[in-house]
């Protein structure tokens, strides 16, 4: 029994859906030196690595922010966010890039429409 007024399903869906721009797939492995590798199959050329997993990720993250600024000031496209795939581990726009990343997933897909 629900007591107060409830949320549309599609309110959910929008929020998972905006949400889910901010956010790339990144494929992890290990190299023979066992350092962890962390690549972007959306984003061709980003690349980093990690002595661990933590700082794998955290590279990952500034990996990420970095490739996604140079687009924006080159005024280049930047490549919409697949779904991840089995395997694949989510690694969030850092903070600092978001709003400019809002502004452009909001809208238009070109840096150059800001």
């Amino acid at each position: 029994m629900q007591t107060g007024p409830s949320k549309p399903a599609s309110r959910k869906v929008s929020n998972h859906k905006a949400l889910s721009r901010f956010v790339y797939a990144a494929t992890f492995s290990t190299d023979e030196a066992g350092r962890i590798l962390a690549r972007f199959p959306d984003l061709p050329g980003a690349a980093t690595d990690g002595a661990n997993q933590d700082e794998a990720m955290k590279e990952a993250i500034d990996c990420l922010g970095s490739y996604l600024a140079s687009r924006m000031v080159r005024k280049e496209e930047i490549p919409e966010p697949s779904v991840a795939k089995r395997g694949q581990r989510l690694v969030p726009v850092p903070l600092w890039l978001a709003p400019q990343a809002g502004f452009i997933f909001g809208g238009s897909r070109r840096a150059d429409k800001q």
